[in-house]
């Protein structure tokens, strides 16, 4: 069970945010991300996560994201601008979680990785919304 990584060669970035893919990209490099903390947090993998800047969702956010976002509505700009503080959050729970998981100190761990959970909802949603305005 090989988990991909967010720089799959799969992965296409040359979607526009208005294309029905855009969105659904994102979506699914966060998700891999998660996933990739998930399989450490239960040892069977190695991934200790990176700073929220060096990501794929976090490359987008501090690179084109902005300019993109803006080049569709106000609204657009209003949703991208809402990622920003959860998705530093995100990285900051998963690094807990790594962490408390290499202390052996399970209910930090647990506390972290639900928090994390929480913050990915939160991260979806705004997606998922930002996906509907570029239709």
């Amino acid at each position: 069970n090989r988990i991909p990584n967010e720089t799959s060669e799969a992965t296409n970035r040359d979607f526009t945010m208005t294309s029905t893919a855009f969105f659904l990209q994102r979506l699914n490099d966060h998700i891999v991300y998660l996933t990739r903390i998930k399989t450490t947090l239960d040892d069977k993998g190695d991934f200790c996560g990176t700073d929220f800047h060096a990501c794929k969702l976090g490359e987008w956010l501090y690179g084109e994201g902005k300019d993109q976002a803006a080049g569709v509505s106000d609204e657009m700009l209003t949703e991208f601008d809402k990622l920003f503080e959860p998705h530093k959050a995100f990285h900051e729970a998963s690094a807990s979680a790594i962490t408390a998981h290499a202390e052996g100190n399970k209910k930090a761990e647990e506390h972290a990785f639900t928090k994390m959970h929480l913050l990915s909802n939160t991260l979806v949603t705004l997606l998922l919304e930002m996906d509907r305005i570029a239709r």
